[in-house]
Protein backbone atom coordinates (compact mmCIF):
# COMPACT_ATOMS: atom_id res chain seq x y z
CA UNK A 1 0.00 0.00 0.00
CA UNK A 2 1.19 3.61 -1.14
CA UNK A 3 0.64 6.87 0.08
CA UNK A 4 0.28 8.77 3.38
CA UNK A 5 0.52 7.52 6.57
CA UNK A 6 -1.41 9.13 9.37
CA UNK A 7 0.21 11.72 11.03
CA UNK A 8 -0.71 14.35 14.21
CA UNK A 9 -2.45 17.86 13.01
CA UNK A 10 -0.01 19.59 14.58
CA UNK A 11 4.06 19.02 14.12
CA UNK A 12 5.46 16.87 17.70
CA UNK A 13 7.39 19.04 19.82
CA UNK A 14 11.38 17.79 18.97
CA UNK A 15 11.79 15.84 22.56
CA UNK A 16 8.73 14.09 21.38
CA UNK A 17 10.96 13.05 18.36
CA UNK A 18 13.97 11.39 19.98
CA UNK A 19 14.84 8.38 21.98
CA UNK A 20 12.85 8.37 25.57
CA UNK A 21 14.35 7.42 28.40
CA UNK A 22 13.44 5.09 31.41
CA UNK A 23 14.11 5.13 34.92
CA UNK A 24 14.24 2.07 37.04
CA UNK A 25 13.27 2.00 40.61
CA UNK A 26 13.81 -1.87 42.75
CA UNK A 27 11.83 -2.21 46.10
CA UNK A 28 13.11 -4.85 48.05
CA UNK A 29 11.67 -4.01 51.10
CA UNK A 30 9.05 -6.95 50.88
CA UNK A 31 12.08 -9.07 51.36
CA UNK A 32 13.03 -7.76 54.96
CA UNK A 33 14.22 -10.54 57.29
CA UNK A 34 13.68 -13.62 54.41
CA UNK A 35 17.37 -14.24 54.67
CA UNK A 36 20.02 -13.42 51.65
CA UNK A 37 19.31 -16.01 49.09
CA UNK A 38 15.74 -13.99 47.60
CA UNK A 39 17.65 -10.55 48.18
CA UNK A 40 20.75 -12.23 46.03
CA UNK A 41 18.15 -13.30 43.47
CA UNK A 42 16.06 -10.19 43.57
CA UNK A 43 19.17 -8.16 43.19
CA UNK A 44 20.26 -10.38 40.09
CA UNK A 45 16.79 -9.57 38.85
CA UNK A 46 17.52 -5.70 38.90
CA UNK A 47 20.83 -6.10 37.28
CA UNK A 48 19.53 -8.14 34.62
CA UNK A 49 17.28 -5.51 34.42
CA UNK A 50 19.41 -2.87 33.94
CA UNK A 51 21.41 -4.56 31.43
CA UNK A 52 18.31 -5.58 29.22
CA UNK A 53 17.64 -1.57 29.20
CA UNK A 54 21.25 -0.74 28.62
CA UNK A 55 20.52 -2.36 25.05
CA UNK A 56 17.30 -0.96 24.19
CA UNK A 57 17.06 0.41 20.68
CA UNK A 58 14.45 2.19 21.54
CA UNK A 59 15.30 3.95 24.87
CA UNK A 60 17.44 5.35 26.99
CA UNK A 61 17.84 5.15 30.48
CA UNK A 62 18.08 7.61 33.60
CA UNK A 63 19.58 6.98 36.73
CA UNK A 64 17.00 6.91 40.09
CA UNK A 65 17.73 10.24 41.30
CA UNK A 66 16.14 11.38 37.75
CA UNK A 67 12.68 10.06 38.05
CA UNK A 68 10.96 13.23 37.50
CA UNK A 69 13.30 13.52 34.22
CA UNK A 70 12.09 10.69 32.72
CA UNK A 71 9.88 9.31 30.20
CA UNK A 72 9.12 6.19 31.71
CA UNK A 73 9.38 4.56 35.05
CA UNK A 74 9.76 0.64 35.54
CA UNK A 75 9.22 -0.02 39.21
CA UNK A 76 10.27 -3.77 39.97
CA UNK A 77 9.15 -4.56 43.59
CA UNK A 78 9.82 -8.30 45.07
CA UNK A 79 8.14 -10.29 47.90
CA UNK A 80 8.20 -13.37 49.69
CA UNK A 81 4.92 -15.04 49.56
CA UNK A 82 3.94 -17.15 52.76
CA UNK A 83 4.22 -20.32 50.93
CA UNK A 84 8.34 -19.65 50.43
CA UNK A 85 7.91 -18.46 46.62
CA UNK A 86 9.65 -15.09 45.72
CA UNK A 87 7.58 -12.78 43.29
CA UNK A 88 8.80 -9.80 41.42
CA UNK A 89 5.92 -7.52 40.33
CA UNK A 90 6.65 -5.75 37.21
CA UNK A 91 5.06 -2.21 36.98
CA UNK A 92 5.64 0.18 33.74
CA UNK A 93 4.23 3.60 33.90
CA UNK A 94 4.50 6.73 31.92
CA UNK A 95 5.44 10.64 33.15
CA UNK A 96 1.79 10.90 33.84
CA UNK A 97 1.92 7.66 35.98
CA UNK A 98 -0.80 5.69 33.30
CA UNK A 99 -0.12 2.08 33.94
CA UNK A 100 1.99 0.44 30.62
CA UNK A 101 2.41 -2.54 31.67
CA UNK A 102 2.22 -5.04 34.79
CA UNK A 103 3.75 -8.78 34.82
CA UNK A 104 3.84 -11.14 37.86
CA UNK A 105 7.05 -13.24 37.95
CA UNK A 106 7.21 -16.24 40.32
CA UNK A 107 10.76 -17.70 41.29
CA UNK A 108 10.04 -21.74 41.09
CA UNK A 109 13.51 -23.05 43.01
CA UNK A 110 13.46 -26.29 40.95
CA UNK A 111 13.93 -24.01 37.94
CA UNK A 112 15.81 -21.22 38.48
CA UNK A 113 16.51 -20.20 35.00
CA UNK A 114 12.84 -19.26 34.22
CA UNK A 115 12.98 -16.86 36.32
CA UNK A 116 15.35 -15.09 34.41
CA UNK A 117 14.07 -16.19 31.33
CA UNK A 118 10.58 -14.98 31.93
CA UNK A 119 12.44 -11.22 33.51
CA UNK A 120 13.84 -10.91 29.97
CA UNK A 121 10.53 -11.40 28.31
CA UNK A 122 9.18 -8.74 30.48
CA UNK A 123 11.73 -6.16 29.50
CA UNK A 124 11.38 -7.50 25.91
CA UNK A 125 7.63 -6.81 25.84
CA UNK A 126 8.66 -3.23 26.77
CA UNK A 127 11.58 -2.52 25.03
CA UNK A 128 11.42 -4.46 21.58
CA UNK A 129 11.23 -2.30 18.38
CA UNK A 130 7.82 -3.52 17.90
CA UNK A 131 6.69 -3.38 22.33
CA UNK A 132 5.27 -0.79 24.61
CA UNK A 133 7.49 2.27 24.34
CA UNK A 134 7.31 1.70 20.52
CA UNK A 135 3.56 1.78 20.82
CA UNK A 136 3.09 4.23 23.09
CA UNK A 137 5.69 6.29 20.99
CA UNK A 138 3.24 6.00 17.94
CA UNK A 139 0.30 7.15 19.67
CA UNK A 140 2.28 10.32 20.42
CA UNK A 141 3.63 10.68 16.78
CA UNK A 142 1.97 8.58 14.41
CA UNK A 143 3.84 6.65 11.52
CA UNK A 144 6.66 10.03 11.44
CA UNK A 145 9.27 9.92 9.57
CA UNK A 146 10.90 13.52 11.18
CA UNK A 147 13.60 11.82 12.95
CA UNK A 148 15.95 8.87 12.65
CA UNK A 149 14.34 7.77 16.07
CA UNK A 150 10.55 8.01 14.10
CA UNK A 151 11.81 6.92 11.24
CA UNK A 152 12.96 3.33 12.95
CA UNK A 153 9.66 3.11 14.97
CA UNK A 154 7.88 3.62 11.90
CA UNK A 155 10.00 1.24 9.74
CA UNK A 156 10.23 -1.79 12.56
CA UNK A 157 6.00 -1.66 12.81
CA UNK A 158 4.85 -1.13 9.13
CA UNK A 159 7.47 -3.28 7.57
CA UNK A 160 5.39 -5.89 6.41
CA UNK A 161 4.21 -3.19 4.15
CA UNK A 162 7.17 -3.80 1.31
CA UNK A 163 6.27 -0.97 -0.90
CA UNK A 164 5.63 1.63 1.53
CA UNK A 165 8.58 0.41 3.57
CA UNK A 166 10.89 0.79 0.69
CA UNK A 167 10.45 4.65 0.45
CA UNK A 168 10.92 5.54 3.69
CA UNK A 169 13.77 3.72 4.22
CA UNK A 170 15.33 5.35 1.10
CA UNK A 171 14.06 8.85 2.89
CA UNK A 172 14.86 8.34 5.56
CA UNK A 173 18.73 7.25 5.16
CA UNK A 174 18.81 10.56 2.60
CA UNK A 175 17.43 12.41 5.49
CA UNK A 176 19.42 11.84 8.67
CA UNK A 177 22.94 9.97 7.10
CA UNK A 178 24.22 9.99 10.19
CA UNK A 179 21.86 9.10 12.83
CA UNK A 180 22.38 6.03 15.07
CA UNK A 181 19.85 4.70 13.09
CA UNK A 182 20.68 4.82 9.54
CA UNK A 183 23.14 1.60 9.56
CA UNK A 184 19.56 -0.36 10.45
CA UNK A 185 18.11 1.46 7.46
CA UNK A 186 20.80 0.53 5.15
CA UNK A 187 20.80 -3.49 6.55
CA UNK A 188 16.99 -3.18 5.69
CA UNK A 189 17.79 -1.67 1.90
CA UNK A 190 20.28 -4.49 1.25
CA UNK A 191 17.83 -6.94 2.55
CA UNK A 192 14.87 -6.02 0.48
CA UNK A 193 16.98 -6.10 -2.40
CA UNK A 194 18.28 -9.19 -1.65
CA UNK A 195 14.63 -10.51 -1.59
CA UNK A 196 14.14 -8.97 -4.98
CA UNK A 197 17.01 -11.18 -6.31
CA UNK A 198 15.41 -13.81 -4.65
CA UNK A 199 12.30 -13.07 -6.74
CA UNK A 200 13.90 -13.26 -9.77
CA UNK A 201 15.92 -16.25 -9.08
CA UNK A 202 19.00 -14.64 -8.86
CA UNK A 203 22.26 -15.76 -6.61
CA UNK A 204 22.28 -13.92 -3.35
CA UNK A 205 26.20 -12.47 -3.81
CA UNK A 206 28.57 -10.74 -1.67
CA UNK A 207 28.53 -8.00 -4.19
CA UNK A 208 27.02 -5.12 -5.68
CA UNK A 209 24.54 -1.91 -4.24
CA UNK A 210 23.08 -4.39 -1.81
CA UNK A 211 26.35 -5.77 -0.03
CA UNK A 212 27.75 -2.01 0.10
CA UNK A 213 25.11 -1.06 1.94
CA UNK A 214 25.97 -3.77 4.27
CA UNK A 215 29.23 -2.59 4.75
CA UNK A 216 28.65 1.11 5.02
CA UNK A 217 25.70 -0.03 7.88
CA UNK A 218 28.82 -2.10 9.45
CA UNK A 219 31.52 0.55 8.85
CA UNK A 220 29.27 2.82 10.70
CA UNK A 221 28.27 0.37 13.30
CA UNK A 222 30.57 -2.69 13.41
CA UNK A 223 28.11 -4.17 16.44
CA UNK A 224 24.94 -3.14 14.44
CA UNK A 225 22.71 -6.64 15.28
CA UNK A 226 20.37 -6.19 11.89
CA UNK A 227 23.50 -5.61 9.73
CA UNK A 228 25.66 -8.44 11.08
CA UNK A 229 22.70 -10.95 10.46
CA UNK A 230 21.86 -10.07 6.63
CA UNK A 231 25.83 -9.71 5.96
CA UNK A 232 26.17 -13.40 7.76
CA UNK A 233 22.46 -14.40 5.83
CA UNK A 234 24.22 -13.59 2.66
CA UNK A 235 27.21 -15.84 3.66
CA UNK A 236 24.73 -18.55 4.76
CA UNK A 237 23.39 -18.45 1.05
CA UNK A 238 26.60 -19.86 -0.40
CA UNK A 239 26.87 -22.38 2.79
CA UNK A 240 29.49 -20.40 4.25
CA UNK A 241 29.45 -21.06 7.93
CA UNK A 242 32.32 -20.40 9.44
CA UNK A 243 32.68 -17.16 7.81
CA UNK A 244 29.29 -16.35 8.69
CA UNK A 245 29.52 -16.89 12.59
CA UNK A 246 31.30 -14.06 13.49
CA UNK A 247 27.71 -11.98 12.46
CA UNK A 248 25.61 -14.29 14.02
CA UNK A 249 26.98 -14.09 17.50
CA UNK A 250 27.41 -10.70 17.08
CA UNK A 251 23.78 -10.21 15.91
CA UNK A 252 22.56 -12.39 19.19
CA UNK A 253 24.30 -10.56 21.84
CA UNK A 254 23.63 -7.51 20.34
CA UNK A 255 19.49 -8.27 19.42
CA UNK A 256 18.80 -9.14 23.81
CA UNK A 257 15.70 -6.73 23.19
CA UNK A 258 14.76 -7.84 19.27
CA UNK A 259 12.79 -10.97 19.57
CA UNK A 260 12.09 -11.26 16.01
CA UNK A 261 15.89 -10.77 14.84
CA UNK A 262 16.92 -13.80 17.26
CA UNK A 263 14.17 -15.55 15.82
CA UNK A 264 15.55 -14.99 12.53
CA UNK A 265 19.21 -16.26 14.16
CA UNK A 266 17.62 -19.39 15.16
CA UNK A 267 15.70 -20.40 12.03
CA UNK A 268 19.23 -19.92 9.87
CA UNK A 269 21.03 -21.46 12.50
CA UNK A 270 20.57 -25.20 11.85
CA UNK A 271 21.92 -24.78 8.19
CA UNK A 272 25.29 -24.81 9.98
CA UNK A 273 25.73 -28.46 12.51
CA UNK A 274 28.65 -26.91 13.64
CA UNK A 275 26.43 -23.83 15.06
CA UNK A 276 24.40 -26.44 17.01
CA UNK A 277 23.93 -25.26 20.75
CA UNK A 278 25.97 -22.64 20.38
CA UNK A 279 24.06 -20.29 17.97
CA UNK A 280 20.80 -19.29 18.46
CA UNK A 281 18.57 -19.90 21.43
CA UNK A 282 18.01 -23.39 23.01
CA UNK A 283 15.39 -25.29 22.09
CA UNK A 284 13.44 -24.45 25.63
CA UNK A 285 14.30 -20.40 24.96
CA UNK A 286 12.45 -21.16 21.60
CA UNK A 287 9.44 -22.38 23.45
CA UNK A 288 9.37 -19.81 25.91
CA UNK A 289 9.67 -17.19 22.79
CA UNK A 290 6.57 -19.12 21.95
CA UNK A 291 4.58 -18.90 25.06
CA UNK A 292 5.49 -15.92 25.72
CA UNK A 293 4.08 -14.48 22.42
CA UNK A 294 0.25 -14.54 22.16
CA UNK A 295 -0.41 -12.81 18.66
CA UNK A 296 3.16 -12.39 17.18
CA UNK A 297 3.46 -10.04 14.08
CA UNK A 298 4.06 -12.59 11.24
CA UNK A 299 7.81 -11.86 10.64
CA UNK A 300 9.08 -13.25 13.94
CA UNK A 301 5.65 -16.17 13.37
CA UNK A 302 7.74 -17.33 10.27
CA UNK A 303 11.09 -17.44 11.84
CA UNK A 304 10.18 -19.50 15.16
CA UNK A 305 7.85 -21.81 13.15
CA UNK A 306 10.57 -22.23 10.66
CA UNK A 307 12.77 -22.54 13.99
CA UNK A 308 10.47 -25.24 15.37
CA UNK A 309 10.02 -27.17 12.11
CA UNK A 310 13.95 -27.33 11.28
CA UNK A 311 14.61 -29.32 14.71
CA UNK A 312 11.67 -31.14 14.14
CA UNK A 313 9.90 -30.04 17.16
CA UNK A 314 6.32 -30.33 15.98
CA UNK A 315 4.79 -29.52 19.70
CA UNK A 316 5.68 -26.42 19.21
CA UNK A 317 5.05 -25.53 15.85
CA UNK A 318 1.95 -27.11 16.68
CA UNK A 319 1.61 -24.31 19.26
CA UNK A 320 2.51 -21.38 17.14
CA UNK A 321 -0.03 -22.25 14.76
CA UNK A 322 -2.51 -22.02 17.59
CA UNK A 323 -1.25 -18.44 17.98
CA UNK A 324 -3.54 -15.61 15.61
CA UNK A 325 -1.24 -12.69 13.82
CA UNK A 326 -1.53 -9.64 14.86
CA UNK A 327 -4.37 -7.69 12.78
CA UNK A 328 -1.88 -5.15 11.48
CA UNK A 329 0.23 -8.05 9.78
CA UNK A 330 0.17 -7.92 6.17
CA UNK A 331 2.29 -9.42 2.91
CA UNK A 332 3.98 -12.33 2.36
CA UNK A 333 4.92 -13.61 5.58
CA UNK A 334 1.84 -13.96 6.66
CA UNK A 335 0.92 -16.08 3.06
CA UNK A 336 3.85 -18.29 3.85
CA UNK A 337 2.74 -18.65 7.69
CA UNK A 338 -0.40 -19.85 6.93
CA UNK A 339 1.03 -22.08 3.78
CA UNK A 340 3.12 -23.46 6.56
CA UNK A 341 -0.20 -24.02 9.17
CA UNK A 342 -2.04 -25.79 6.14
CA UNK A 343 0.83 -28.01 5.08
CA UNK A 344 1.89 -28.71 9.42
CA UNK A 345 -1.48 -30.45 9.66
CA UNK A 346 -1.93 -31.89 6.36
CA UNK A 347 1.05 -33.74 5.00
CA UNK A 348 -0.23 -34.50 1.94
CA UNK A 349 -0.72 -30.67 0.88
CA UNK A 350 3.33 -30.16 2.52
CA UNK A 351 4.06 -33.06 -0.31
CA UNK A 352 1.72 -31.41 -2.84
CA UNK A 353 2.92 -27.77 -2.73
CA UNK A 354 6.64 -28.55 -1.97
CA UNK A 355 8.23 -26.54 -4.39
CA UNK A 356 6.16 -23.73 -3.84
CA UNK A 357 6.71 -23.79 0.19
CA UNK A 358 10.74 -23.71 -0.49
CA UNK A 359 9.96 -20.86 -2.46
CA UNK A 360 7.80 -19.23 0.01
CA UNK A 361 10.65 -19.97 2.82
CA UNK A 362 13.74 -19.08 1.17
CA UNK A 363 12.69 -15.57 0.42
CA UNK A 364 13.48 -14.98 4.02
CA UNK A 365 15.82 -18.08 5.36
CA UNK A 366 18.76 -17.88 2.83
CA UNK A 367 20.48 -20.94 4.27
CA UNK A 368 19.67 -24.38 2.16
CA UNK A 369 19.78 -26.58 4.74
CA UNK A 370 17.32 -25.16 7.75
CA UNK A 371 15.14 -25.17 4.47
CA UNK A 372 15.56 -28.54 3.23
CA UNK A 373 14.73 -29.63 6.96
CA UNK A 374 11.63 -28.03 7.17
CA UNK A 375 10.40 -29.28 4.13
CA UNK A 376 11.22 -32.77 5.02
CA UNK A 377 9.64 -32.26 8.34
CA UNK A 378 6.30 -31.38 6.88
CA UNK A 379 6.49 -33.91 4.08
CA UNK A 380 7.42 -37.22 5.51
CA UNK A 381 4.21 -40.10 6.78
CA UNK A 382 3.23 -38.84 9.51
CA UNK A 383 3.28 -42.68 10.99
CA UNK A 384 6.83 -41.76 10.94
CA UNK A 385 6.95 -39.00 13.34
CA UNK A 386 8.17 -39.89 16.56
CA UNK A 387 6.06 -39.17 19.76
CA UNK A 388 7.06 -36.07 21.09
CA UNK A 389 4.41 -35.67 24.35
CA UNK A 390 6.79 -36.65 26.58
CA UNK A 391 9.31 -34.22 26.44
CA UNK A 392 7.65 -31.52 24.65
CA UNK A 393 10.01 -32.02 21.40
CA UNK A 394 11.82 -33.68 19.39
CA UNK A 395 15.28 -33.13 18.04
CA UNK A 396 16.35 -33.51 14.12
CA UNK A 397 19.17 -35.75 13.91
CA UNK A 398 21.17 -33.42 12.80
CA UNK A 399 21.65 -34.81 9.18
CA UNK A 400 20.75 -33.27 6.16
CA UNK A 401 17.55 -35.04 4.85
CA UNK A 402 17.09 -35.91 1.34
CA UNK A 403 14.64 -33.43 0.09
CA UNK A 404 11.58 -34.25 -2.05
CA UNK A 405 12.80 -31.18 -4.32
CA UNK A 406 15.81 -29.43 -4.91
CA UNK A 407 16.16 -25.70 -3.87
CA UNK A 408 15.95 -23.44 -7.09
CA UNK A 409 18.72 -21.51 -5.49
CA UNK A 410 21.09 -24.03 -5.63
Amino acid sequence: MHGAWPRRKRPCPQPDLEKPTIVLQADLTGLEGNGSADRDTAQFAVRLAEILLAYSLVTGTRPASEEERADYTLTMSFVHEPDGALQAFLSFADADGDVLLNELVEHDRTRRERFADEIRSALTHITSPTGEVAQDRRRIFGNSLESGYTCFITIENVRADGGAVADMVDSCIDRFPKSEFTPYFRARRAFAAYQGDRLEGKPIRASGPAWRDLQLALDADPFNSFANVVAAKVLLASGQCDAARAGMEIGFEQATNYPALRAAIDAEAPSCPSYAGEVGLSDEQLRAMIAANPAPDALQHLYMLVAALAENDMTSAKMLAARPFKPASAGRESETVAKLHRALDDPAFARANADQLRTDIALNIWGERTVDLVIENLTRDPAALPDQAADGGAMSTGTAPTSPTRSPYR
